[in-house]
C-alpha cells in the first residue's frame, strides 16, 4: 500500500500532489535575513520539480558569520615521512619473505 501510495500523483484543489518517500511533496518558502526580518527569496515545487527566484535584489549576499562554510584544500605530507615509510614497508616485506615459514 506505502509504494502504491508513493507512485500516485494527482491533481487536486491547490494543484498537483504528488508523493516521495511517504511523505506529500509540496511548496518549499526559502526565505532571507535581511534587515532583521525574513524576506521571501525563492520557491521550490517539490511535485514540479522547479526551483524558482522570487526576488532577485539579493545579489552579494553571504553566509552568515555562524553558518558552515565549507573550504576545499588539498593536504600533503613530508617527503620524509612519505620515504621513510616506504623504506620500512620494504625492509618488512624482504623480511617477511626471508623469515615465512609458510609454503603456498
Amino acid at each position: 500500500m506505502i509504494e502504491a501510495i508513493d507512485n500516485s500523483s494527482f491533481q487536486g484543489l491547490t494543484g498537483k500532489v504528488k508523493f516521495a518517500n511517504n511523505e506529500r511533496l509540496g511548496l518549499v518558502d526559502i526565505m532571507q535575513w535581511s534587515d532583521g526580518s525574513y524576506r521571501p527569496f525563492a520557491v521550490y515545487d517539490g511535485a514540479e520539480d522547479e526551483f524558482k527566484i522570487i526576488d532577485s535584489s539579493t545579489k552579494g549576499w553571504s553566509p552568515p558569520l555562524d553558518s558552515t562554510i565549507t573550504e576545499r584544500r588539498r593536504e600533503h605530507i613530508s617527503s620524509l615521512l612519505f620515504f621513510g615509510n616506504v623504506t620500512f614497508s620494504a625492509y618488512r616485506d624482504i623480511f617477511s619473505a626471508h623469515f615465512s615459514t609458510h609454503q603456498f
